[in-house]
């Protein structure tokens, strides 16, 4: 998308755009699996990061340090409520898992409402949690012939020293109660560059 268009969307997502988009943004942002990329594409405008367009290899690169970064994003559904969980349905083998480790990954875990609007935003070292030794038990079933994706939730990251950069509390309705303790505990207060990313962010109303 250009930058307008992503503005827009972006906008959106926290809350602060009723333009005359919004009906087609609600619905882009409602189409389920189909909607990964766009958000993976907000959030690294929420966060002042450059969006990798190609769809293969890193979901972006942080700026100024053009560390690589990975995005993750779970919606609320009447059978899921939020709780910090993410899967990394490209991680099936120890030499990706590998892969995945050297880069040294900067990762960003994200929760949505079924309308598309951001409810959380975290940030962390992917190499300094959990996330790594749950997925390498994963990947062993994996290659033992079980099948499936490697999978995590906040108990991989949480006891990490995580950043909380975006919180909607009025949405706690639709997170389960040990993951709502766990952003609690953390005084919510976006960081300057994250306020004076929005500060720019203009919306085409």
């Amino acid at each position: 998308m250009d930058a307008q268009v992503t503005n827009n969307y972006t906008l959106y997502v926290i809350g602060e755009y009723d333009g005359i988009h919004k009906p087609y943004i609600e619905k882009h942002l409602s189409s389920g699996s189909s909607s990964g990329t766009i958000k993976e594409e907000i959030i690294c405008n929420l966060i002042g990061a450059n969006h990798n367009t190609k769809g293969t290899g890193f979901d972006g690169w942080t700026i100024p340090e053009l560390r690589p970064l990975e995005v993750k994003a779970e919606t609320y559904n009447k059978d899921s409520k939020l709780n910090g969980g993410a899967a990394f349905g490209s991680i099936i083998s120890h030499k990706k898992l590998s892969e995945f480790l050297k880069a040294d990954q900067v990762y960003y875990g994200s929760g949505w409402t079924e309308d598309g609007l951001l409810v959380y935003l975290i940030e962390v070292d992917f190499n300094k949690t959990e996330m790594q030794t749950q997925i390498y038990e994963h990947v062993n079933n994996i290659v033992a012939g079980s099948g499936g994706v490697p999978k995590i939730t906040y108990k991989c990251w949480k006891d990490s020293d995580f950043k909380l950069l975006y919180y909607r509390p009025e949405y706690e309705h639709l997170m389960t109660g040990p993951f709502i303790k766990v952003l609690q505990q953390k005084n919510y207060l976006a960081s300057p560059s994250f306020k004076s990313i929005l500060d720019k962010i203009e919306g085409d109303f």
